[in-house]
């Protein structure tokens, strides 16, 4: 009964009004548990409880109701009231399954995060239990980035998840591109993120097992926000030093590389914590012939007698966006000629100059290789004056938000 009086409380501001007239204003309402700290917003029938000692009991995790299993007000009163916490209801004459047009209210000065059409408390949000890329990886992403209040390629970014989510299949009529950069870009302005790092995910739906067929395959979009360095000054100055993995990229007749799928870099991960045992700055993963694919969180570059040559993605590597704007401004404006070739660690361990690059990590030195100085053991004269050129161009370009 106190969920029913806090629901009371707000859409009839404080005024007594009779169990009769309650239930036969709510008795075709479907209702949809979201998220917290929000209120009401009249114009989208959006109810949002605020966490008090009043509601303490109140739902623990957030979870979607379907016309399925609830379909009326009252039917929440018949939940067990140590299972309930502090939610977020959706009102609507709908199927149970309406998204929030994302107008949601919610405390001044706090860092939020944006699910499913709301922009929640990035503190308390939180996911479904069952959804499909927390439990089987099954989910594509892209981390973009802000520069001076504009977010990097964003369309190419926002291009690639769709690509990605598109090959593995997943229902997108109910979403669209314009829809994630509405939301990214507002995100950015609510939380004036105007320097830093920003998170998309969009997961396959939602439900237990893993065949797709016994899901709901409504794909469920989630952006955040976060300040984020991987490497310091120091390092951009010094350059990387690597080894190489023994864990492998997976070839592309298992999965594509051009997918930024969640699942598949438990490899990356893996070889990440390689080099992290031996205190390298970056691990060097190859593909299963032996060639050089990618860093584990970047692509690869090296330079040999003045060219400038990076794995082509059939090798295994992300067709990255950072990649690619740096392929173009070797060519547009310092003139260097840039080619896809496949590489091996000879390559890399004789090449005059080598750097990374990567949404996070932008364009970055390797000095060197498996205890080999690569070139001088210095960050090159093509590398820095890249470096440069990449800093101007991210300085002035991008969508403003």
């Amino acid at each position: 009964m106190r969920l029913l009086y806090l629901v009371r409380h707000i859409l009839r501001g404080m005024q007594q009004i009779d169990e009769e007239r309650k239930h036969k204003d709510c008795a075709h309402q479907t209702a949809v548990v979201l998220q917290p700290n929000a209120w009401l917003d009249k114009k989208g029938k959006r109810l949002f409880l605020l966490p008090s000692a009043e509601t303490e009991d109140f739902l623990m995790t957030p979870v979607v109701l379907s016309k399925r299993n609830l379909t009326t007000i009252e039917t929440i009163t018949r939940l067990p009231l140590p299972a309930l916490n502090p939610c977020a209801i959706l009102l609507g004459s709908g199927n149970g399954h309406e998204r929030p047009s994302g107008k949601d209210f919610t405390m001044a000065g706090e860092d939020l995060a944006f699910i499913d059409g709301a922009y929640v408390a990035k503190a308390t949000a939180s996911l479904p239990l069952f959804d499909h890329g927390y439990l089987y990886g099954d989910a594509v992403f892209e981390g973009v980035r802000s520069y001076n209040g504009r977010v990097f390629r964003l369309d190419e970014h926002l291009r690639r998840l769709f690509f990605s989510a598109h090959a593995l299949g997943f229902k997108l009529d109910s979403i669209t591109i314009d829809d994630v950069r509405t939301a990214v870009l507002e995100l950015c302005r609510r939380n004036n993120h105007a320097n830093g790092y920003i998170r998309v995910t969009m997961s396959r739906g939602t439900g237990l097992g893993l065949d797709p067929a016994h899901i709901e395959q409504r794909p469920r979009l989630i952006i955040s926000t976060q300040e984020l360095r991987l490497y310091t000054n120091e390092l951009y100055k010094a350059g990387l030093t690597m080894i190489t993995c023994a864990t492998r990229v997976p070839p592309p007749d298992v999965i594509d590389p051009r997918i930024k799928g969640t699942g598949k870099y438990i490899n990356n991960i893996l070889a990440k914590m390689e080099a992290n045992r031996v205190g390298a700055g970056e691990g060097l993963m190859l593909n299963q012939v032996g060639h050089v694919a990618e860093a584990t969180g970047d692509n690869i570059f090296v330079i040999i007698d003045g060219k400038i040559i990076t794995p082509p993605t059939s090798a295994g590597c992300l067709k990255g966006i950072t990649r690619q704007a740096a392929m173009e401004l070797a060519e547009q404006q310092l003139g260097l000629p840039v080619r896809e070739e496949n590489l091996t660690l000879y390559d890399v361990y004789n090449a005059e100059e080598c750097f990374l690059t990567g949404t996070a990590a932008e364009i970055i030195p390797a000095v060197a290789l498996d205890q080999r100085p690569i070139g001088s053991g210095k960050p090159g004269d093509i590398t820095r004056r890249l470096i440069g050129a990449f800093r101007a161009h991210t300085a002035e370009s991008g969508t403003a938000f």
